[in-house]
């Protein structure tokens, strides 16, 4: 799923979008959507997220992350049951942000190495596949 958001200086813009589902606390499996960002290191939720899987936000590890230009903030990693569309379940560390004016972000740590991923801007597509070397 690709969506238009305007930019500063470009106009409006199609992204890259990805449906995500996490495993709440529950058992109940909660669909996110999250903006694929190829430079993220980790994949990063607001801590409405947190609150919705049922996740206690500060029973994770406390890490200082910034982004280009950004200052650093308070995340707390998490390591979460994943699904993306009807691949093979997985785990994946996710940095919770105390903040509500967060972007949710998927990032590459635990996800590209599982996972091709391909972005064909000229038909709004992302796509996931299993790699060949599992």
């Amino acid at each position: 799923v690709w969506r238009r958001r305007p930019t500063r200086h470009f106009g409006d813009e199609c992204v890259p979008f990805a449906d995500i589902s996490l495993r709440a606390a529950s058992g109940r499996w909660r669909d996110i959507s999250v903006l694929i960002d190829s430079g993220a290191v980790i994949s990063v939720l607001r801590s409405s997220v947190a609150d919705m899987l049922g996740i206690n936000l500060t029973d994770g590890e406390l890490v200082d992350l910034s982004g280009i230009g950004a200052p650093a903030r308070h995340y707390y990693v998490h390591s979460c049951a994943a699904r993306i569309g009807d691949l093979p379940e997985f785990r994946m560390r996710i940095a919770f942000s105390d903040r509500k004016d967060v972007p949710n972000l998927l990032g590459r740590l635990d996800v590209l190495e599982r996972f091709q991923l391909t972005l064909d801007a000229k038909r709004m597509e992302s796509r996931f596949a299993i790699t060949s070397t599992l």
